[in-house]
């Protein structure tokens, strides 16, 4: 801390403290400083707990004359677990603000994609990045905002005309973060998943939803600085949520909605990440194998019957079963070590898995055509609805794909019987 003496007189006999929020950590004493010079005073701090912190260091002397300019502005800094490292994607100057990117709060909704050029970036291939941050400067505090963070890697150079769809990308983040700093702080993103770095461009896309949006009297921006030489940011907000799965933009959409601005970064690289393989153990309702559900993690599905995933990192993923109509989802957490989730299908009564697989029934639910792909045939298929009554009958399946029209049938559920197996199916 540089203290600097703007009295008449020398200053001796005075103490520098140090704060973290509220709570003081520690001090100096401080050295002799003549009239208008100033000294260098160093105090060291060891964190002990995580998070967020705001710094500053205070004098205190019994003869100070003028009391109002005795604290440093404040200092923030983010305090990581031992084995993560930062690396700022490119230093800039001035007090620079930007309001629409990476979050607009003029808007409930607002969704940003930032291109960081590979020369910007000062971590290798391999990396495993763990979390990114943001300089803010906020009117107000913020509570409880939503957030959904995605990150992939193109050799596009800048993204002038074409953004990719977010939910293309790999999805590091889905939770709720607070700004709770005034005046400037560190928006801090932790993924719930790291992200291995390939090389490439990176590019991130990040969506914000919120219960009420900035009127233009509340300012908030973020710190960064301009890109001449390459677009970086293209951002749109919206009053209803976005869907992050079918956001086609046209290029003149894209134009119009650039940014010269890049947000001040800071990615989090974790050398600790390790990954795992994720096995599903499937059982029917009678606790036996059931070797030909369908499985979706992390928002691909595998193809049917495949159970185990392999390089999995560290991180919370969601995931659903399906077979025959039924589907149960639930999310498991991968930490330093390998996974095996045991899932229970209670609507699956398997005479044998192996039959089982000789039937599908897609789509269900359906709008309307049903169509059953019955392999080795079938005596009679009978479709009933919920009080028991028939309401089609096909007898003599041949083997191959029927079509069974449920256009003017009533929406709900309905009871598919293929022989002496049952299906449940829905109508829309």
């Amino acid at each position: 801390v540089c203290v600097r003496n703007q009295g008449s007189v020398a200053a001796e006999n005075y103490t520098l403290k140090f704060y973290d929020g509220q709570t003081e950590v520690g001090s100096v004493a401080g050295t002799k400083i003549e009239s208008g010079a100033f000294a260098m005073l160093t105090y060291e701090h060891t964190f002990t707990q995580e998070g967020e912190h705001t710094l500053t260091a205070r004098c205190e002397m019994e003869a100070d004359e003028f009391l109002a300019n005795n604290m440093t502005a404040d200092f923030y800094v983010s305090v990581q677990p031992e084995g993560v490292r930062s690396s700022m994607v490119e230093a800039y100057e001035g007090e620079d603000l930007n309001y629409y990117a990476p979050l607009n709060m003029y808007d409930k909704n607002s969704l940003s994609w930032l291109l960081y050029n590979r020369n910007d970036l000062a971590f290798e291939s391999g990396d495993n990045i763990s979390g990114m941050a943001f300089r803010t400067k906020f009117a107000k505090e913020t509570d409880r905002m939503h957030l959904v963070v995605y990150i992939g890697e193109t050799n596009q150079d800048n993204i002038m005309t074409s953004v990719p769809v977010p939910a293309s990308l790999t999805k590091v983040f889905d939770g709720a973060v607070t700004v709770g700093d005034k005046d400037g702080g560190n928006l801090v993103i932790n993924f719930q998943r790291a992200y291995s770095y390939a090389g490439k461009n990176l590019i991130v896309a990040v969506y914000k939803e919120t219960t009420e949006a900035y009127s233009y009297n509340i300012d908030f921006g973020f710190y960064g600085y301009y890109s001449l030489s390459a677009v970086s940011a293209v951002a749109v907000h919206s009053a209803e949520p976005i869907d992050l799965t079918q956001v086609n933009m046209t290029e003149d959409e894209v134009r119009s909605a650039i940014s010269l601005h890049k947000p001040s970064t800071i990615f989090l690289l974790n050398d600790q990440v390790s990954y795992h393989s994720v096995n599903f153990e499937v059982t029917d309702q009678n606790g036996q194998e059931v070797k030909n559900a369908t499985v979706t993690f992390d928002g691909t599905v595998m193809a049917a019957g495949k159970y185990k995933v392999e390089n999995v990192p560290d991180g919370t993923y969601a995931y659903s079963v399906s077979l025959n109509g039924e589907t149960v989802s639930g999310e498991l957490t991968v930490n330093g070590a390998d996974v095996t989730e045991k899932v229970q299908l209670q609507h699956v009564a398997n005479e044998s898995n192996q039959k089982q697989t000789m039937v599908r029934i897609y789509p269900n639910p359906t709008d309307g055509k049903l169509h059953i792909d019955v392999a080795e045939g079938a005596k009679e298929i009978n479709l009933y609805d919920i009080s028991g009554r028939s309401v089609r009958r096909i007898n003599r399946v041949p083997a191959g794909i029927i079509e069974l029209d449920m256009t003017d049938c009533h929406s709900g559920i309905y009871l598919l019987k293929i022989d002496n197996r049952a299906f449940k199916v829905s109508k829309r």
